[in-house]
């Protein structure tokens, strides 16, 4: 009997080792939650000068929960009026996705950014190219 353990032993060994070669340890790894892209709603919208409109980001992952609205984003416009007085950023501003026309005309460009990987926090991502991110685009017409 004692010439049995050794063999069945080294028998449940070769089954286990087999495990782990064959079909990576027996746990099968979910691949992580991505995300995919970003929507902003409105796509598209156009506001008198000196008025607000509000602009929402969605997250669309690759797993669930999907999508999520509102995603939690950093904001940032693209407008070519460098004159607007009080406003860094050029005549639009936007904070927390509300946006103002400050007294600029024209049309702006309205982003919202955060990293592919939901566990990266947002202020993670300024200035580090190491790190994926996703950009959502909308436009704003400020008329």
């Amino acid at each position: 009997m004692s010439s049995i353990r050794p063999i069945a032993t080294a028998f449940l060994l070769l089954l286990w080792f087999e495990g782990i070669v064959c079909c990576g340890g027996g746990s099968m790894q979910q691949p992580l939650r991505q995300l995919q892209s970003i929507t902003i709603s409105p796509a598209s919208t156009s506001v008198p000068s000196g008025s607000q409109a509000h602009f929402t980001a969605t997250g669309n992952f690759n797993q669930p929960p999907n999508p999520v609205t509102p995603l939690d984003v950093i904001w940032k416009v693209t407008a070519l009026n460098p004159s607007a007085p009080g406003c860094p950023l050029k005549g639009v501003c936007i904070n927390d996705g509300q946006t103002l026309c400050n007294g600029y005309t024209g049309v702006a460009t309205i982003q919202a950014t955060a990293p592919a990987d939901p566990n990266i926090p947002l202020n993670s991502i300024n200035g580090d190219p190491s790190i994926p991110i996703i950009i959502g685009t909308a436009q704003l017409n400020c008329t």
